[in-house]
């Protein structure tokens, strides 16, 4: 499941614009050369044809890892969707865990505790525990944190359940 993956991902960390010179740009930059790897992988699935290259040290001593398309089509569609548009795609529960990976991967934190998802759109975090509801999940309410929002999976077994059934791409996020 690909293109519910991207697009959790697009919604998180990823990007997508139009530059000066009108070209139309996909983008995820990240730290996690897997997380960057899973990216590359699912738009070549559905015949894209990414670039991926890293910049070294450029973060806090870390290695920057570049996801990157170009696609006027993909931009006019990405930018069409609204979040009621995303929910009505992601109408298996497979699409649905796609989904919810690729936005983890992006903007999701793990402890023994719980899961927590992060993101200063609070519309798409209220989209999130809908999404968790419907696969079966308990999320708490989604809440104001310092700078953004957060929405919470807190029972023990469902947040192992969840890592388990998602499989996130970034190691340290597994757990």
């Amino acid at each position: 499941m690909a293109l519910p993956y991207i697009l959790g991902v697009l919604k998180g960390d990823g990007s997508v614009f139009k530059r000066k010179d009108k070209t139309a740009v996909i983008r995820l930059r990240t730290i996690s050369k897997e997380f960057a790897l899973a990216f590359l992988e699912a738009l070549r699935s559905i015949a894209f044809s990414p670039w991926l290259w890293n910049k070294e040290k450029t973060t806090g001593g870390k290695t920057v890892w570049h996801v990157e398309f170009h696609s006027k089509d993909f931009l006019a569609f990405y930018k069409s969707l609204s979040l009621e548009d995303i929910n009505l795609l992601l109408d298996t529960q497979e699409k649905i865990t796609s989904f919810l990976k690729g936005f983890y991967d992006s903007e999701g934190s793990c402890s023994q505790k719980q899961c927590v998802f992060y993101n200063s759109d609070v519309e798409l975090l209220f989209l999130i525990r809908r999404l968790l509801k419907k696969v079966g999940y308990h999320p708490g309410k989604v809440r104001p944190n310092k700078r953004c929002y957060q929405l919470s999976l807190s029972r023990k077994a469902e947040v192992l359940d969840f890592l388990n059934e998602i499989k996130p791409s970034i190691p340290h996020k597994r757990w």
